[in-house]
């Protein structure tokens, strides 16, 4: 095994000669050599990962999204150009970002449970409690002057109500709460003034 090692390393370096090459074996056999030119390919849905615990990984899906798609916290430095379906998860550009295709953003968060929103994060929120009711306590009105916050009824509540509560004494519709009891597919758009919130638009029943 060794004798063939050798005789690699001894071929592998002949040709770098060769070719005016100079390869780094600790590197090479690290991953860490750079290539000259050319490049591997990923295959269909298979992933490169980055980091000792994989914290970015970059995957061309061809089945579900159809391009590429970065997980994980992305810094771009520079220019970025998008020209095909592209998924890009913890986004920060530093300079400029153009994009030649449609942009969707979707910067929306499940809940099944009750919760409390904060000052900054998600505006879309996807709810829907089947096991009890449901209560979301909205932030405070003076440090979200202009923020709009939706919520959908994507999860069958049955029975159980789901309930929008003002911050402390803060009205949301006019009213202390507002409470749902319908169907999937229900909605309630509000405004901040900086001191409650307004009705923007609801589908469902909303007393």
């Amino acid at each position: 095994m060794l004798r063939k090692l050798l005789a690699l390393l001894l071929v592998t370096s002949m040709i770098g000669m060769s070719s005016g090459l100079v390869w780094d074996f600790e590197k090479l056999f690290t991953g860490r050599q750079m290539v000259p030119y050319g490049a591997p390919w990923i295959a269909d849905d298979q992933k490169m990962y980055f980091g000792t615990g994989k914290d970015v990984s970059l995957e061309y899906d061809e089945d579900g999204l159809g391009g590429l798609n970065i997980t994980g916290n992305t810094t771009v430095t520079g220019t970025l150009a998008v020209t095909s379906a592209t998924t890009l998860d913890g986004l920060t550009v530093a300079e400029e970002a153009t994009f030649s295709a449609s942009v969707v953003h979707t910067p929306y968060v499940n809940n099944t449970a009750g919760f409390t929103i904060g000052d900054s994060g998600y505006f879309v929120f996807h709810i829907g409690n089947a096991t009890g009711n449901q209560t979301v306590v909205l932030p405070t009105a003076a440090d979200n002057i202009g923020r709009a916050l939706l919520f959908v009824i994507t999860e069958d509540p049955e029975d159980n109500s789901f309930i929008i509560d003002g911050e402390g004494n803060e009205t949301v519709g006019g009213a202390a709460t507002k409470t749902c009891t319908d169907a999937v597919g229900s909605f309630y758009y509000i405004y901040c003034t900086g001191t409650s919130w307004i009705t923007l638009a609801s589908g469902g029943t909303w007393t």
